[in-house]
């Protein structure tokens, strides 16, 4: 059992090493983004926020009038 447990832990040590290894490449390739690329960026998620919030009030607001509450 102990000799099971030991391979446990390799793999979970190899898995959480070749995970670190992948975002270390992934954060050597990114760049910062441009102010207008932020800006774009910030306009599509307060965008993205604000849809979702009607859609839940107007879902809200069917529930109430369906069920008289």
């Amino acid at each position: 059992m102990a000799i099971r447990k030991k391979e446990e832990e390799r793999t979970v040590t190899t898995i959480l090493k070749a995970s670190l290894k992948e975002w270390r490449l992934t954060l050597m390739r990114v760049r910062k983004p441009s102010n207008d690329e932020y800006k774009q960026t910030l306009k599509v998620v307060i965008l993205g926020i604000t849809i979702v919030g009607i859609m839940a009030y107007l879902i809200h607001l069917l529930g109430i009038s369906l069920l008289g509450g």
